[in-house]
């Protein structure tokens, strides 16, 4: 195949179906892990920083509305 993704360089690079369904995996997790710090942080910082905290409820209230009880993005370019 032509395609340069990941799976495919892996399949072309000899690994065991083992080896890559564990390396996918590993790639999964740590993304649920950068994230999940990363709004830690970001919760820790804005509970002691109220002016911030302020900030960012007004710009969320101008992008996001409640209509029937369903969720809504505006959608900013």
């Amino acid at each position: 195949s032509d395609l340069d993704d990941l799976l495919n360089i892996m399949i072309n690079s000899g690994m065991s179906d083992e080896e890559i369904s564990n390396q996918i995996l590993t790639l999964i997790l740590a993304g649920f892990e950068t994230t999940a710090n990363t709004l830690v942080w970001i919760i820790s910082f804005l509970s002691v920083n109220p002016q911030w905290m302020e900030s960012v409820r007004v710009e969320s209230n101008k992008l996001i509305k409640f209509i029937n009880n369903q969720l809504f993005f505006k959608m900013q370019n």
